[in-house]
């Protein structure tokens, strides 16, 4: 999971590695004006608690429930300048990890990136949330011998929400239905 090859340093590296791209382009064709940040929290769903990796404080987070939607209050972030680095922090949240039952935990890594070309007058926001949770386990298997073994209804909304994911079609550029 947390080693070169698993998905979490992966995702993070090819996410870098293009913005770093970028980032070259613009400085070698002469408009210098752009610029990225990228900024990584890491923490675990422990029952009702939220656990941050970063820290090796445990300090108080809270879930707040806000206009915008469900915030984690007290989670601390990285700013992360390559994938050398990620791995760094990633191995580090391993270590910090709960040694609980892992059947009833699940981590998230929340990379908030913006990017801007000041020179062409633009700038992005993006968000991409990796979760690993044991309900998710059952995408790892035949759905027909799941569902035989656990029941049809166990997975059904995991099911589904696969098929809208697997779906789902931009009809336009940044379009984030």
């Amino acid at each position: 999971l947390y080693s070169p090859s698993g998905i979490f340093y992966r995702a993070l590296g090819q996410i870098s590695a293009e913005l770093q791209a970028r980032q070259n382009r613009h400085r070698s064709s002469g408009s210098g004006g752009y610029t990225y940040q990228q900024r990584v929290q890491v923490y675990q769903l422990v029952g009702n608690h939220v656990v941050d990796l970063l820290t090796d404080r445990r300090e108080t987070t809270r879930l707040v429930d806000t206009v915008a939607g469900v915030v984690i209050e007290g989670l601390h972030s990285h700013n992360v300048k390559g994938p050398e680095e990620c791995l760094r922090i990633l191995e580090q949240c391993q270590q910090r990890q709960s040694p609980e039952d892992q059947a009833k935990i699940s981590t998230v890594v929340e990379v908030q990136i913006t990017q801007a070309d000041h020179l062409a007058g633009w700038a992005l926001y993006g968000k991409l949330l990796l979760v690993m949770t044991p309900a998710l386990d059952c995408l790892t298997e035949d759905r027909g011998l799941v569902q035989l073994r656990d029941g049809y209804d166990t997975f059904r909304g995991v099911y589904h929400l696969r098929s809208l994911a697997k779906m789902w079609q931009p009809r336009q550029p940044g379009d984030v239905n």
